[in-house]
Formats: C-alpha cells, sequence, structure tokens
C-alpha cells in the first residue's frame, strides 16, 4: 500500500516551497515524522498526496532564541 504519491527531499527552503505550491492534493511537511508514518501506516490517517522532507535543509536544522526589547 502506498502512504503517498510523491514524496520530495529539497536542499533549500525555495525549493520545499516550490514543491508546496505545486503539490496536487494534500500536502504535508514532515522533519523525521515517525508520528505521521504510524498513523498512516495503521490506516488513522488518510493517504497524502505530497509529503515534502525538510531534513535535508541545513538552515532549518539550528534553532536561535533572540531576546525581545521590552
Amino acid at each position: 500500500m502506498t502512504y503517498w504519491d510523491n514524496y520530495f527531499l529539497p536542499k533549500t527552503l525555495n525549493e520545499a516551497l516550490s514543491y508546496l505550491r505545486i503539490a496536487d492534493g494534500e500536502a504535508r511537511v514532515v522533519s523525521g515524522g515517525t508520528d505521521l508514518f504510524l498513523d498512516l501506516r495503521q490506516g488513522r490517517h488518510p493517504p497524502i498526496g505530497t509529503m515534502v522532507d525538510v531534513t535535508g535543509i541545513v538552515d532549518l536544522r539550528t534553532l536561535r532564541l533572540k531576546q525581545s526589547k521590552l
């Protein structure tokens, strides 16, 4: 059984956004996606048209906390 029609692993944020723009039907962005994959496999989530895996985008691997001046 296929849980998605298209799977993309972009290297840049612009590439990921392009895949989402051209997606036909439901699209999901994942970074790992363990819970979603389990839900798909166990039938708790309907199949997805396009899966965009952002784990290959280096710019999304860092989280910065910026303190605001109030």
